[in-house]
């Protein structure tokens, strides 16, 4: 896959192992932001674990399980957008983004999510999206609220990070909804 542009100022790149060194930096470089929600950062401790990252996205890639992207604002990487799977059978995935605190309140992960999302359901012609976020990360949450996606429920102490156990808000956003929003 090629490179989906959002704009002028933003590019969602596949991930691959060129990239490795400044995913790296951007995820290294804001570890204390990242940590509150997402159990990945604290075992990315080098370079290494980055590119072990590159190459579970190619293999995901290969297997049409889905697709991983950096998003790069002015030329930088600057956060991930990805799909956890993809169920054929069901025509469903589900999305999984994260951004650098510096550029958080810039609109870059909705207009990144709105472009992906059109490329989910006009090119790989699903019909679902799922979305989860902590119950407690508010950005997130408005993120999933802007994009049109519906709540659907709370799964309870969905994930550790750390020390602690967090609940998860389940969104889901529809193709038909998508089209209403977007028509």
């Amino acid at each position: 896959m090629s490179n989906l542009s959002v704009n002028n100022e933003i590019t969602l790149h596949p991930v691959s192992m060129d990239m490795a060194q400044e995913i790296f930096k951007a995820v290294d470089s804001d570890r204390d932001h990242l940590r509150k929600w997402l159990p990945w950062v604290d075992i990315t401790r080098t370079v290494n674990d980055t590119k072990a990252f590159c190459e579970m996205c190619s293999e995901q890639l290969k297997a049409g399980k889905g697709y991983q992207f950096c998003i790069s604002y002015k030329g930088k990487v600057v956060g991930g957008l990805g799909q956890h799977d993809i169920d054929e059978k069901n025509k469903k995935t589900s999305l999984g983004y994260w951004l650098h605190s510096d550029y958080t309140g810039k609109g870059i992960m909705t207009q990144s999510c709105e472009a992906f999302i059109r490329y989910i359901f006009e090119v790989q012609k699903l019909n679902r999206i799922e979305l989860r976020a902590a119950t407690e990360n508010i950005p997130s949450k408005k993120i999933a609220q802007r994009l049109g996606f519906k709540p659907e429920g709370i799964s309870r102490q969905a994930e550790w990070i750390g020390d602690r156990v967090l609940d998860h808000q389940i969104y889901a956003l529809l193709k038909s909804e998508w089209d209403e929003l977007n028509n």
